[in-house]
């Protein structure tokens, strides 16, 4: 009788069959990550393209605002495009604190130009908008925790 003859004992069934579990444990765990990262990398580009959006639409903002400050006899004028800001919808978080920052700048500078007869120190709106997009560019991803 050779080795061939013989039965295959339990033993190397279970073998097989802990092999099995695992390369199709394997083949789970990296399809998995796989998916992950390709999420990931949609959601990274997605964001990229709204926070420029979000951007241009806040640019677009400070424009409309010196023209209405720079033509405005009253604050009224001002009033409407502040609430404007305050209505609009940004697309992503750094959108939206980004609104919130030029809102306040806004505020300030409406003040300054209501209160001082020269308007000679208008608030730096761009510099403020700019600053503020840094900073949540700069602490982008770091609220995940892995």
């Amino acid at each position: 009788m050779t080795d061939r003859d013989v039965a295959p004992t339990r033993r190397d069934n279970g073998r097989r069959t802990a092999m099995a579990i695992v390369a199709l444990a394997f083949i789970a765990s990296a399809t998995t990550a796989i998916l992950a990262f390709t999420a990931s990398h949609r959601a990274q580009k997605a964001d990229a393209a709204n926070l420029a959006a979000d951007s241009t639409d806040l640019h677009s903002v400070i424009a409309d605002w010196h023209l209405q400050r720079d033509g405005a006899v009253d604050k009224t004028a001002l009033g409407t495009r502040l609430a404007a800001l305050s209505a609009w919808k940004p697309r992503t978080p750094c959108g939206a604190q980004a609104r919130n920052h030029l809102g306040e700048a806004m505020k300030q500078d409406m003040a300054r130009f209501v209160n001082d007869t020269d308007h000679s120190s208008p608030v730096d709106l761009r510099a403020a908008l700019e600053k503020s997009l840094q900073e949540c560019e700069a602490s982008r991803g770091r609220d995940v925790n892995i």
